[in-house]
């Protein structure tokens, strides 16, 4: 089919054709972009977080309204230990600094030198037990923390910073990327002033921060064995799944019971505190979802309505080529092929603009470069959209009477 009354056409409309071209280009850059941006948190809310068996887990945090000096908060949580320990169907128990998945805590800086200042920002999860042990973490290299280790930090000193530490596998990459073993290597903790030393003597093969506000910081998980005693400690326990629920509700009970003093227990399980932490991350990906679904309805509908307007405006020309003997098949032909070349034009600019764009994002934020497949795979949908949109049009256009052109004149 010669194509030269397709340009023809266009040229002839050009702002219905440009139009159509910039809606087709802006619409495929923003659902790569966006599509890029739903993969990214997909791949968040759907990683491993490293503990075994999390449907077993659950924790506390108890808050005594009575003041307290350092040892009478020191022995008043060895006694709600005690009492969890001795409920029936706990397993394992530790006291912890940290909660995973919940979003808040402090943070401080290790450096891998005490001249370069190249510090990465981590926050450490403390306990004087097996926390590494009650979460299930899996350790690849080194060990699990001994007495020996332990340090106490009272409620009113200064911050001081602990001696030994368990790194996950990442931050021990990030830190030391040339190395294949980390156990013995030396760290150093702060960023200005003095600069305490401290050594690795574990790696764990991964878990993540208990709060995210740092680019590429989500699995750099740190332990140490530094306990700061406080009048709100926390509580990590292992039972089973099964026997959670109830477990929660009779260590709460016997804490109640056995503690005269009024009481304020917060208790949850792990992994609801995950779906929680991960909760926003899940709207926005179904958000994001609707709004790819809508573009593409969208652009099919502005495709199949341009090709109405036109073939509504040369219902005569129409007429007049069925007239002088064009089949339907040529007439169809014609609408097609005006519909691939516009579609291919508002592809490529799509792709440019949605690349450019999503260099421009990677400057602001953690989002992956734009993969060329997605390219590729926009380009195909929109492609066979496009394609599609606009038989329906052509069809009518190709049943139009030549006798259209005759009662015109």
């Amino acid at each position: 089919m010669d194509i030269r009354p397709v340009f023809s056409v266009l040229m002839r409309n050009k702002a219905p054709a440009l139009l159509l071209v910039l809606q087709i280009a802006i619409s495929l850059a923003i659902m790569l972009n966006t599509a890029c941006v739903i993969s990214f948190y997909y791949d968040k809310t759907h990683q491993v977080s490293g503990i075994n068996e999390e449907n077993g887990l659950f924790y506390l945090q108890i808050t005594s309204a009575e003041t307290s000096t350092d040892q009478q908060a020191l022995e008043q949580e060895n006694r709600y230990r005690q009492i969890i320990a001795a409920v029936p169907g706990v397993l394992k128990l530790s006291d912890s600094s940290q909660i995973p998945f919940v979003s808040e805590g402090y943070y401080y800086y290790l450096q891998t030198s005490k001249q370069v200042s190249n510090a990465i920002t981590v926050t450490p999860y403390s306990s004087s037990g097996s926390l590494i042990d009650v979460l299930g973490l899996r350790l690849v290299e080194g060990r699990d923390f001994v007495p020996s280790d332990a340090e106490t930090q009272a409620q009113d000193d200064k911050l001081e910073y602990a001696q030994h530490l368990i790194l996950s596998k990442a931050l021990a990459r990030a830190l030391f990327p040339d190395a294949t073993t980390y156990v013995g290597k030396k760290l150093w903790w702060g960023t200005t002033g003095q600069l305490v030393e401290t050594e690795i003597v574990g790696v764990i093969e991964q878990f993540q921060m208990p709060f995210v506000q740092f680019k590429d910081s989500e699995n750099y998980a740190v332990f140490t064995a530094r306990h700061s005693i406080t009048n709100a400690p926390k509580f990590i326990v292992r039972t089973t799944e099964q026997a959670r629920q109830q477990v929660m509700k009779n260590v709460e009970a016997a804490l109640r019971l056995a503690v005269q003093s009024p009481l304020d227990i917060k208790i949850d399980t792990v992994n609801e505190e995950h779906r929680t932490y991960y909760g926003e991350a899940v709207t926005l990906t179904w958000l994001l979802s609707s709004v790819c679904v809508l573009l593409l309805f969208i652009t099919v509908i502005g495709i199949v309505g341009m090709t109405t307007f036109w073939v509504n405006q040369r219902t005569k020309q129409i007429g007049i080529r069925r007239a002088l003997g064009a089949s339907q098949r040529d007439i169809v032909s014609q609408f097609v092929i005006e519909n691939i070349l516009l579609n291919s034009i508002g592809i490529g600019l799509g792709s440019v603009i949605a690349i450019g764009l999503n260099e421009w994002l990677q400057n602001y934020s953690e989002y992956a470069k734009l993969p060329i497949s997605y390219v590729l795979l926009g380009a195909a949908v929109f492609f066979a959209l496009g394609i599609g949109a606009v038989l329906v049009p052509a069809w009518r256009a190709s049943i139009i009477s030549p006798s259209v052109a005759t009662n015109g004149a």
